[in-house]
């Protein structure tokens, strides 16, 4: 028997269009996830949360030159 109800829980903190913002700023500035927060009014945690969320989902629409151009430079930062 199930106490809680199904679909209830927390709202989300950004809608969908903020979500997919957040992850291509990030995709386009390579910025922290702490400056990202700040900007989206959510925390660093939840920042990094939606981009890893919506990385994989949008790596199969954008092109993959983009991608491979943000893993490089993610590399070359190591």
């Amino acid at each position: 028997m199930r106490i809680i109800t199904g679909g209830g829980g927390r709202k989300p903190k950004l809608s969908l269009a903020e979500q997919i913002i957040l992850t291509l700023v990030y995709l386009r500035h390579l910025t922290t996830f702490q400056l990202l927060g700040i900007q989206f009014g959510v925390s660093e945690s939840t920042a990094n949360d939606t981009f890893n969320y919506w990385l994989p989902l949008l790596e199969e629409l954008l092109p993959s030159s983009l991608i491979e151009q943000v893993k490089k430079k993610n590399l070359m930062l190591k």
